[in-house]
């Protein structure tokens, strides 16, 4: 890695797609403008507290698509957006969130991350893309920012207790698909929450609180064998998806209450 710790007014640097295997401590040393920093597509392993310590303007770090098993990031008191998914982290201490604790999107998907995700530190951050990974639960902060969360093909076996009208309370985009759930569910009144995607699931019935919000849904791919009960969100549904469960017939009059409907999939279910 090319050492440019003399350039003091750089602002973006960008190292992607090379075959930088390390972070050499010295080489950053002093950049206190950059605010971008674009290192993935590389084949760095392991990312060292020393490494990016004193880049205090620094907004954006793209470490994705590299191989890196263990992340050690400073405090980055600038740091608004982190890039780390496609590698192969297992875990990450709580101490890093600590560092990065202004940040507001956090990509970590595509890793081998497992167990609890514990992310209350990260009381500013507004979006969370975790999916493809081995997470059976989250613990979030209360009252937090975030307004979209995508844990899609994880090990949750229960709609998250801890995603709710407390502690999500901004909360717009949620993304559950893929995951073990089976039988019944049943969704918390989540006052802002507006697209709800649980598709590739087990599910068998589900019920929603009234005044939700919901305009988009997707329950493709469950185990529907009745059409679900959806008059909690009859006046506010713009688009439903029901391809491929198990509901043979539907009722002419099933959506007649669904005035604002524009969007209805039922493919491959209807004989």
């Amino acid at each position: 890695m090319p050492n440019v710790s003399y350039l003091s007014n750089l602002r973006r640097l960008y190292l992607d797609r090379n075959d930088i295997s390390f972070i050499n401590t010295s080489s950053l040393l002093g950049l206190t403008s950059l605010t971008h920093l674009y290192l993935y597509q590389n084949d760095i392993s392991y990312v060292n507290f020393s490494s990016l310590h004193g880049l205090n303007s620094l907004a954006y770090l793209y470490l994705d698509r590299n191989d890196i098993v263990h992340v050690d990031l400073p405090y980055l008191p600038a740091i608004s957006k982190v890039r780390l998914y496609g590698n192969n982290i297992a875990s990450i201490d709580e101490e890093v969130w600590q560092n990065i604790i202004n940040v507001k999107v956090l990509e970590i998907k595509d890793n081998n991350l497992e167990g609890s995700l514990n992310i209350s530190a990260l009381v500013n951050l507004e979006t969370l893309s975790a999916s493809n990974n081995m997470i059976d639960s989250i613990i979030l902060t209360s009252h937090s920012q975030l307004a979209t969360i995508d844990l899609s093909n994880n090990k949750l076996d229960q709609f998250p207790p801890l995603i709710n009208n407390y502690s999500v309370p901004a909360l717009n985009i949620l993304d559950l698909s893929e995951n073990p759930f089976t039988g019944s569910m049943i969704t918390p009144y989540l006052p802002s929450l507006t697209k709800l995607t649980l598709d590739h699931m087990a599910i068998q019935e589900i019920q929603f609180s009234e005044g939700s919000p919901i305009t988009h849904l997707n329950l493709n791919h469950n185990q529907f064998d009745t059409l679900p009960i959806l008059e909690a969100l009859a006046s506010t549904l713009v688009s439903l998806k029901l391809e491929h469960n198990a509901i043979n017939s539907v009722n002419r009059s099933a959506f007649s209450n669904m005035s604002n409907l524009e969007e209805l999939y039922l493919t491959g279910m209807l004989s």
